[in-house]
């Protein structure tokens, strides 16, 4: 198993070096991996929601759209595959009012920054549901500000070994019966 920075997985993959990548997709962002030589397949969705830590009263220190100064941003690093679906969301939608005051490649590094008080940060639902539901996160706008992504796995076009094949035929099997219920 390696984890690294998406564009770090997207040479080990053109490189041969991995089988799979599991990834968040956007919409609107580029294909690092070109069709011709690898397949992708969704595996799951979720959504990049604008959170901060919230204020004595349980409201947001910071509010994306609500006042004339810039909100301080907890941004991805240009390496990471969050900060190319962000930039390619808000090319077509806006760019919120936003100021970055730090970037890290991690999206649960920057998840702890949101929750220490260090500005709004553009977090997957997932990995914040329990910090929203324990009330040490808020969100910082309405829905309107939620980014969808699509949780994907990517394997190369080119015969794997058996196990690695039974493995993408496993996933994408699973992911059809899930489809159908």
């Amino acid at each position: 198993m390696v984890s690294d920075t998406h564009r770090q997985c997207v040479r080990l993959m053109q490189n041969g070096e991995i089988n799979f990548f599991i990834c968040h997709k956007g919409p609107a962002s580029a294909d690092d991996l070109p069709e011709k030589q690898f397949r992708c397949h969704p595996i799951g969705r979720d959504r990049l929601v604008p959170l901060c830590a919230p204020d004595a009263n349980g409201q947001p220190l910071w509010t994306l759209g609500s006042g004339p100064s810039r909100v301080p941003f907890i941004a991805y690093a240009q390496v990471s595959g969050l900060h190319a679906i962000l930039e390619a969301h808000w090319s077509g939608h806006g760019r919120p009012d936003i100021a970055p005051t730090m970037n890290s490649v991690l999206a649960s590094t920057n998840l702890e920054m949101a929750k220490e008080g260090q500005g709004v940060a553009f977090l997957p639902l997932s990995l914040a549901q329990s910090d929203i539901e324990r009330g040490r996160l808020v969100p910082a706008g309405g829905k309107d500000l939620d980014v969808p992504v699509q949780l994907v796995i990517y394997r190369p076009r080119s015969r794997m070994s058996p196990h690695c094949e039974a493995f993408w035929l496993k996933v994408v099997d699973e992911n059809a019966r899930k489809l159908m219920q």
